[in-house]
């Protein structure tokens, strides 16, 4: 017996400072049972399967800066390179492109007009300097006159400084056969390097096979999105086994380097036969050979002497229009703007119904980052990897003035120039994504959350049992003890 008895400040501060304890009652009901460890498994399934398997949420996710690159090529003959005097180009006859005057098939493209072939030098004569291009697909050029001699006569001003002549509307040819070559840096606390020694994907929305049926059913589950069917992740797979980084599901980890290994605006191929691309071998880890290097001020620098050699590549580049050098990746401009979404030039329309050809447009090219991959990287196994997700930033009009002649007068005097209004479509480069990195304080807010579930779990299941079984009452009395307080004789 103790000696702190109840009466010591009466039955009512007993009922008020009442204590209640925890009591195990083991109810032997198979229905509360399945219940209690369903919602067990789901939130392991949780916590455990989603949350740190599957979205690494227990890494700390880092924003990844980055610096881009890109370059600009004409199509030539087994894509050699044009700085070679050997090189010739590869362009398609006018008489089989739709949007020229001289197009000689059934169906044209709506707007034609006259055609001319340029090569990089034309349409790019000031290089490219950052992660902008602009790449013309219709040019205007108009003669000026100069028309401005101050003097007492005007009182010393002028209404033009040049007056406007003859004018010449007229498209690039060949334009989509064009490849662009973009190279890119990335860096966050301790990871830097660049895609020369990364694997690299690229996303492409696939619609095949799908019926209209299927199509409105996704829209209607997964909402208004850029896809309207599946995004696919395709690896971006190298030309020759001259790329530094491991062939797709190979697991190796990629060394990670400083620079981007691009000079100014030209690309190049190398290795054996000299300006000639090499057969693809999908993605070997190369034996340290880096092709043609980019030569400051626009000519290409061949590695060593050699370049890319062999037969089958160009095939494969004229099939999906994407594969990666060490200098980058190369994607034809046909590539990425079917990846935004746009099948041709001539159909897609600007809000005033003027072809993409002509008004120009904006192709965005975002390259995301990341070293977490589902599952692998809890182990240890990620690797940094980017993918490239392209989409289309349509702007009413996409277009630059540039002087591309001068006509000089006796004395030396500018008299007369040439301007060019250059639409056409403007390529931005962004590099970002994101960096995992192990935090165990992550860690511990993630078992923190499975704890608290677990308590959630079994108030819920106690709940259950004690108002919506038939035998409620009876559980209630086995779980929740009131006893009567009888004082001692």
């Amino acid at each position: 017996m103790g000696c702190w008895t109840s009466s010591m400040f009466g039955p009512a501060a007993d009922d008020l400072l009442a204590y209640q304890t925890l009591k195990v009652v083991r109810i032997k009901d198979h229905r509360l049972g399945l219940i209690y460890y369903a919602l067990i498994f789901l939130i392991v399934l949780f916590i455990f399967g989603y949350e740190l398997l599957y979205c690494n949420d227990h890494f700390d996710k880092r924003d990844v800066s980055g610096t881009s690159r890109i370059a600009l090529r004409h199509p030539t003959k087994e894509h050699c390179d044009p700085a070679l005097p050997t090189c010739e180009s590869n362009f398609s006859s006018l008489l089989n492109l739709s949007y020229c005057s001289v197009y000689a098939g059934a169906q044209n493209a709506g707007k034609q007009l006259d055609c001319e072939f340029a090569d990089r030098l034309t349409l790019l004569p000031n290089g490219v300097m950052g992660n902008e291009m602009l790449v013309p697909t219709r040019i205007i050029a108009t003669d000026e006159t100069a028309d401005c001699t101050p003097g007492p006569g005007n009182n010393y001003t002028c209404s033009n400084v040049f007056q406007h002549g003859e004018s010449r509307e007229r498209y690039v040819a060949d334009i989509e056969r064009f490849s662009i070559l973009i190279a890119h840096s990335y860096r966050r606390d301790t990871l830097s390097g660049n895609n020369n020694r990364v694997l690299g994907y690229y996303m492409m929305c696939d619609i095949s096979g799908m019926s209209d049926q299927e199509l409105r059913v996704h829209k209607l589950v997964y909402g208004d999105s850029e896809c309207a069917g599946i995004m696919r992740r395709k690896p971006i797979e190298c030309v020759d086994d001259s790329c530094h980084f491991p062939q797709p599901g190979a697991g190796e980890s990629s060394t990670l380097v400083a620079g981007l290994g691009v000079g100014d605006d030209a690309f190049a191929f190398g290795n054996d036969r000299p300006g000639v691309l090499q057969g693809r071998r999908a993605g070997r880890v190369g034996s340290g050979r880096s092709g043609a290097r980019l030569g400051v001020g626009g000519g290409s620098v061949p590695s060593g002497g050699s370049a890319l050699s062999a037969r089958s590549a160009p095939q494969d580049f004229d099939d999906d229009g994407v594969f990666a050098i060490p200098e980058g990746d190369i994607f034809s401009i046909e590539k990425l703007l079917q990846l935004a979404g746009v099948t041709s030039l001539d159909n897609a329309t600007n809000n005033d119904g003027e072809p993409l050809r002509s008004s120009g447009t904006v192709v965005n090219v975002e390259v995301r980052y990341s070293n977490l991959v589902p599952f692998a990287s809890t182990f240890g196994r990620g690797e940094v990897t980017y993918e490239y997700h392209v989409s289309l930033k349509p702007l009413h009009q996409v277009k630059d003035d540039y002087v591309s002649s001068w006509g000089l007068a006796l004395g030396g005097r500018r008299r007369t120039r040439t301007t060019e209004r250059r639409n056409g479509i403007l390529f931005v480069v962004n590099v970002g994504g994101e960096f995992g990195f192990f935090s165990i304080l992550n860690l511990m807010m993630m078992l923190a959350e499975a704890a608290s579930m677990l308590a959630v779990a079994t108030i819920l299941t106690d709940k259950i049992a004690i108002y919506f079984m038939e035998r409620a009452e009876r559980y209630y009395e086995s779980k929740y003890e009131e006893p009567t307080m009888v004082d001692d004789p």
